[in-house]
């Protein structure tokens, strides 16, 4: 007997337009530039070592619904590839690379299925074994639900339901295909390979219902570890292994400097943490830098805006890192102490009232005119309003006062 494995990816994008390079050298654009064809590349590679049955490209694996014919002539190469071994190739369009399959013709070899702009179950012969896979491809960006057009599971040792689409409660101001998972699971499917989210999640364990994610990061947004998700048949039943594509890198560096610093400390500090980032890693890693800094960081804030902390990071690093940008927010002093409102309500009951005003005057209390100055329910209210705003004016001051 022939145990079913097969790989479910998403979301590749390939032909995607890289911004906010400038800066960025040759070599580095090149690797940024072909990192989804290498990718998918990886994933062909792992197909053939180790003899999966399929390959299920759920959506977006273009990141446009016009497709050059280079791109084109590449996934034809890579699927031949395939079809010497036997494997077969479904592939469905999602919201981006849409295609009206009325009008257009792929010239992909015979071992790739491209789903019809209808929910269509193609079948398929394992062994012994008869597989069903159900889905359909976008003809347009915005498509309404699908699922009730998706059939119950037919009389197949295996059905695998294949949907670009979003996961939502409510689906009346949704256009991507919406579905609820309870519609899901009332197919009875034995797996469920999900497209359209770029970050992998798993709705449903028993049967899976999974987001792959995207294959290969395309921005800063989509940071960690990006691959594919291998599905093997174990005991009765399919199970799903994530595979890490060993790629190019998107990361994020995220800093609050609420205190005043100098500023040859905060470059000190974000070179480690770029060397902290990138430890270990000997592929491409793009890294974004945000920040939020204390509006008297005067000399910071004058480096970041004449570039001059950019160029200073970007010498510090090697060929396998590029500092894409520094993003900068500058925050007041009360953003930077995130005075929630229970802090302030503990810091007006507890320290802000007459009590303390009292204790403050001591003996001067003896003096009639001073005792009914500050008795005057408007000095009192403009006692507290100002050390309020002393308060909150010097963090340090506030920090010692929270400790």
């Amino acid at each position: 007997m022939i145990n079913l494995k097969f790989i479910h990816c998403a979301d590749l994008h390939l032909g995607s337009s890289f911004e906010g390079l400038d800066g960025i050298d040759d070599s580095q654009l090149k690797v940024l530039i072909n990192s989804g064809i290498r990718a998918l590349t990886k994933v062909i590679a792992v197909a053939v070592a180790e003899k999966v049955d399929f390959i299920i490209f759920a959506g977006d694996i273009f990141d446009g619904h016009q497709i050059n014919l280079s791109l084109q002539l590449k996934l034809k190469s890579l699927f031949e590839e395939l079809q010497n071994h036997n494997i077969y190739v479904f592939i469905a369009f999602g919201n981006h690379d849409f295609q009206n399959l009325d009008k257009v013709n792929f010239y992909f070899p015979e071992n790739v299925y491209i789903f019809p702009n209808q929910v269509t179950t193609k079948k398929i012969i394992i062994g012994n074994d008869e597989i069903a896979v159900t889905g359909f491809s976008y003809g347009e960006r915005w498509v309404k639900s699908e699922i009730a057009n998706y059939p119950q599971h037919l009389d197949v040792k295996w059905h695998i339901g294949m949907l670009h689409g979003a996961a939502v409660e409510d689906d009346s101001l949704q256009n991507y295909a919406p579905f609820r998972l309870n519609e899901l699971l009332s197919k009875n499917y034995d797996y469920w390979a999900l497209g359209h989210i770029h970050s992998r999640r798993i709705l449903n364990e028993k049967p899976p219902i999974i987001y792959a994610g995207s294959l290969q990061g395309r921005n800063n947004k989509e940071v960690g570890a990006k691959g594919f998700y291998m599905v093997g048949e174990i005991d009765g039943r399919l199970c799903p292994e994530f595979r890490k594509i060993d790629g190019l890198k998107w990361e994020n560096i995220d800093k609050s400097i609420s205190k005043v610093q100098m500023y040859e400390d905060v470059e000190a500090e974000l070179i480690q943490d770029i060397e902290h980032k990138t430890s270990g890693n000997n592929k491409l890693t793009v890294i974004s830098i945000n920040l939020k800094i204390n509006a008297k960081n005067t000399e910071l804030l004058a480096n970041i805006q004449n570039e001059y902390l950019l160029r200073t990071l970007r010498r510090s690093v090697n060929k396998e890192v590029f500092i894409r940008k520094i993003n900068y927010e500058i925050v007041t002093v009360a953003e930077t102490i995130r005075l929630d409102q229970e802090i302030l309500e503990k810091v007006k009951d507890d320290v802000f009232n007459k009590e303390v005003i009292s204790d403050l005057l001591g003996k001067l209390k003896n003096f009639e005119f001073i005792d009914d100055h500050f008795k005057n329910e408007d000095v009192t209210k403009e006692i507290l309003e100002k050390a309020k705003l002393n308060l909150i004016e010097d963090v340090d001051d506030y920090e010692d006062f929270r400790s």
